[in-house]
C-alpha cells in the first residue's frame, strides 16, 4: 500500500509555499511477477529527472535509487518493470497532479560506496516506447498527416486518448504510399518530415504535464501565452502568499546562452537562401527548377514585454554583404533534389507536395536557431515544450550612463518558444532547465551605429570600461 505524500520543500498549512515546492504522492513500482501488487518506493528515490524535447517522440524518466533494502534482488528487478509516479502541488493560485506510468528499459550505474547499501538508476519510457522497438509496419497509407500518425498511436502503439493532447488532422497535405518496415515511431517522423501547414514544420513529440502533441509551428506559435519569466537581482517582498507565489514562478535562476546568430552556419542550412530541382524518374522530366530567397520569413512576428505586443524585425542585416550580395542571394549555399514518380500512384504521393514547400518550411525552422538561451527556473507545472513565453532580460549598463529610456535588452529579451525541458525533482525542491529559441529579434538591425553607444556621461563611462 501507497503511504501519505511526501513533502519537498517549503509549505504554509495545507498549501506549498513556493513554486519549487512539491509532494510526492507515490511512486509505486510494480514487479514483473507481482500478479498487479506493487510496492510504493518513494522513500528510496533521491531524484527524479523527467526529459523532454521538441524533438522526442517520447518523456524520458531517470530515477535514483538510494538501495538500502536490497531492493534490485527482493523485487528481481531486470527491466521491464512498470512505475507509477504521482506527484502533485497544491499552491495559493491552483491544484496541479502529475500522474505519468513508465517502464523500465534500462538499470545503470550501479555503486555499493560501501557495505549495506547500493545506488543505481532506473532509466524508464513510456509503454508506447516500449511497444515500439518491437513491431514494424508495412502496409499502404493514405490521408493528412495529422490522420496517419493519430491512426499509429492507436491502432499500433496502442496509445489512450487521455494521454494526447493535440494531434492536428485539419492541416497538410494528402499523401500516400507504403510504410518501408519502419518502427511505429519512426514512421510518423517520416510523415513529419514531409508535413507543412502553410510553408511550416510540425513537429512530434511528448511533454510531461501535457501528453503527446502533434502540430505545426503556425498553431503553436498562435497559441496565447501568459508565460513570463524576469532576470533581475532581487525580488521584493510581498503582501500575501500569492502575489509571492506569482512572481517567484517568474524568476530566472540562471541564464546561459551559445546565442546562435552565426550567419556563416545558417547561410549553409539554407536559411537565407537556397535552390531546388525536382525530377519525375518516371518521365525523366524536370518538373520543377527554383530559388527560394528569404523575405522576412520568421515565424514569431510580434514579441510580448510585459504584456505589450511589439513588432519583430528579422534576424539580419541588409548591410550584411559579400560579392556586393546581400545573405538572401545565394541559392547555391543550399540545394535540394527531390525526385518525384508520376505513375506511382493515381494521386498524389509522399513525395508529390515537397517541393512546394519544403525550401521556405526549412528556412523557417532553421531559423530558430539564430538565438537559443538556456534557463534555470523554479518549477512550473504550465511549462511544457511547444510553449510560449516572454523574456525580459535588462539592459547590461547602469541605467544613468545611456541616453534611452528602454531599460530591456532587445537582443535578449522577446518571445521564445520552449524546446527543451529537463524536470528536477530532488529532495529540496523542483527545478527545471530549459532551453528556448526565437528566430527574430525586438531590436531593428538595420541603419547606423552609434559609436558613442548613447553614453551621457563619457567620464563615468571611460571609468566603468577601464
Amino acid at each position: 500500500m501507497a503511504n501519505a505524500g511526501q513533502t519537498h520543500g517549503k509549505t504554509s498549512g495545507t498549501k506549498v509555499a513556493t513554486t519549487q515546492s512539491y509532494v510526492r504522492d507515490f511512486i509505486k513500482l510494480f514487479p514483473n511477477s507481482s500478479n498487479g501488487e506493487f510496492t510504493d518506493i518513494k522513500n528510496l528515490i533521491n531524484r527524479i529527472i523527467f526529459k523532454e524535447n521538441i524533438r522526442q517522440g517520447s518523456v524520458i524518466c531517470e530515477i535514483d535509487v538510494l538501495d538500502g533494502l536490497n531492493m534490485l534482488e527482493t523485487f528481481k528487478l531486470s527491466g521491464g518493470e512498470k512505475v507509477e509516479i504521482q506527484i502533485s502541488q497544491d499552491s495559493p493560485l491552483e491544484k496541479h497532479t502529475l500522474r505519468r506510468t513508465f517502464f523500465v528499459s534500462d538499470i545503470i550505474n550501479h555503486v555499493k560506496p560501501r557495505p549495506g547499501y547500493q545506488t543505481y538508476q532506473l532509466i524508464c519510457i513510456s509503454e508506447y516506447a516500449y511497444l515500439n522497438n518491437l513491431i514494424r509496419l508495412d502496409r499502404d497509407f493514405q490521408g493528412s498527416p495529422g490522420k496517419l500518425i493519430k491512426n499509429i498511436l492507436s491502432r499500433d502503439l496502442q496509445v489512450d486518448d487521455n494521454d494526447i493532447n493535440v494531434v492536428n488532422t485539419s492541416s497538410g497535405s494528402i499523401m500516400q504510399g507504403i510504410y518501408p518496415r519502419l518502427k511505429p515511431l519512426d514512421a510518423i517522423n517520416w510523415l513529419n518530415r514531409n508535413s507543412f501547414d502553410e510553408n511550416t514544420p510540425f513537429y512530434f513529440y511528448d511533454t510531461l504535464h501535457k501528453g503527446i502533441t502533434f502540430n505545426s509551428l503556425k498553431e503553436m506559435i498562435a497559441e496565447e501565452s501568459d508565460i513570463e519569466y524576469i532576470h533581475k537581482p532581487f525580488f521584493k517582498i510581498f503582501k500575501n502568499e500569492e502575489e509571492e507565489f506569482k512572481d517567484s514562478r517568474k524568476r530566472i535562476r540562471k541564464l546561459s546562452s551559445n546565442l546562435g546568430m552565426s550567419k556563416f552556419n545558417q547561410a549553409g542550412k539554407g536559411s537565407y537562401s537556397s535552390s531546388l530541382t525536382s525530377i519525375d524518374i518516371a518521365t525523366k522530366e524536370v518538373v520543377e527548377d527554383s530559388e527560394y530567397r528569404y523575405n522576412d520569413d520568421f515565424a514569431i512576428k510580434d514579441h510580448k514585454i510585459e504584456n505589450v505586443k511589439r513588432k519583430a524585425n528579422k534576424p539580419f542585416s541588409t548591410e550584411t554583404k559579400f560579392l556586393d550580395k546581400e545573405l538572401n542571394n545565394f541559392p547555391q549555399a543550399r540545394r535540394y533534389n527531390i525526385s518525384l514518380n508520376s505513375l506511382a500512384f493515381d494521386k498524389k504521393n509522399y513525395h508529390d507536395h515537397v517541393p512546394t514547400f519544403i525550401q521556405k518550411s526549412e528556412a523557417i525552422k532553421n531559423g530558430f536557431d539564430y538565438m537559443s538561451m538556456e534557463l534555470l527556473l523554479n518549477g512550473d507545472f504550465r511549462l511544457h515544450c511547444g510553449k510560449m513565453a516572454s523574456v525580459i532580460i535588462p539592459k547590461s549598463t547602469s541605467k544613468g550612463l545611456t541616453k534611452s529610456s528602454k531599460e530591456v535588452d532587445e537582443v535578449l529579451s522577446g518571445s521564445y518558444m520552449v524546446t527543451n525541458i529537463i524536470h528536477e525533482f530532488n529532495l529540496d525542491e523542483y527545478i527545471m532547465n530549459v532551453v528556448m529559441k526565437k528566430d527574430s529579434t525586438l531590436m531593428n538591425l538595420e541603419g547606423a551605429i552609434d559609436f558613442n553607444i548613447g553614453v551621457t556621461d563619457k567620464i563615468e563611462w571611460e571609468k566603468m570600461i577601464l
